[in-house]
């Protein structure tokens, strides 16, 4: 009942996400020229969760990456979905990739890291207990963490966790989950563009 929601919506204005969102959408940066190349709305220029470009991200690089004096020609055909030529399609599918690659070195943690920083928190959570800080690598985040909420804690004992600082910790949570899943997205895009990248036949 919450209606057609990513889960970044989710997540910014009703503070949770959804294991398996059909409405998810992983955008990623477009110049100017591609956005403008079609009619297709920019929200609908995006990735779906299982690394398959969406219909008017597909039209519009296809578009795109077509020479400007021969677009008006082939618009009906990208317009219904067929791919214009093998050459076209290999070009678009490796900017697809450099792009996502591209977006991925530019982000200051890797879904590895993501994933134990998870670990970490789901553990504090469940212990609620400071000394688990000391054991678990993430001693300098967790410090950020603290200063953030203007808290001073000895995690060198049994100390108990704040309640407040416990439930802002699930928040924490949700939002490296989030960006986990982005990343995570990224790299299926990459390996489904990759993929279609050595079935297209060579001319």
């Amino acid at each position: 009942g919450y209606g057609t929601y990513t889960n970044l919506e989710l997540l910014e204005h009703y503070g949770f996400l959804l294991g398996d969102n059909p409405n998810e959408k992983t955008f990623i940066e477009l110049d100017l020229d591609i956005c403008s190349v079609g009619t297709w709305p920019k929200d609908l220029m995006y990735i779906h969760p299982n690394g398959h470009p969406s219909f008017a991200l597909l039209c519009a690089l296809r578009l795109w990456s077509t020479p400007t004096n021969r677009r008006k020609a082939v618009s009906h055909q990208i317009y219904s979905g067929s791919m214009l030529s093998t050459e076209n399609e290999m070009g678009i599918m490796k900017w697809l990739i450099s792009k996502c690659e591209g977006t991925l070195q530019q982000l200051p943690t890797t879904v590895e890291f993501d994933e134990s920083l998870l670990v970490f928190l789901r553990t504090i959570q469940n212990s609620s207990n400071c000394r688990d800080v000391k054991r678990s690598g993430f001693e300098q985040e967790f410090a950020v963490f603290l200063r953030f909420h203007r808290v001073e804690l000895d995690c060198s004992g049994y100390n108990q966790l704040p309640v407040r600082l416990l439930r802002s910790l699930e928040r924490w949570e949700l939002a490296v989950q989030w960006r986990c899943n982005y990343k995570k997205t990224l790299k299926k895009c990459i390996s489904y563009c990759e993929s279609l990248v050595h079935e297209l036949p060579c001319n």
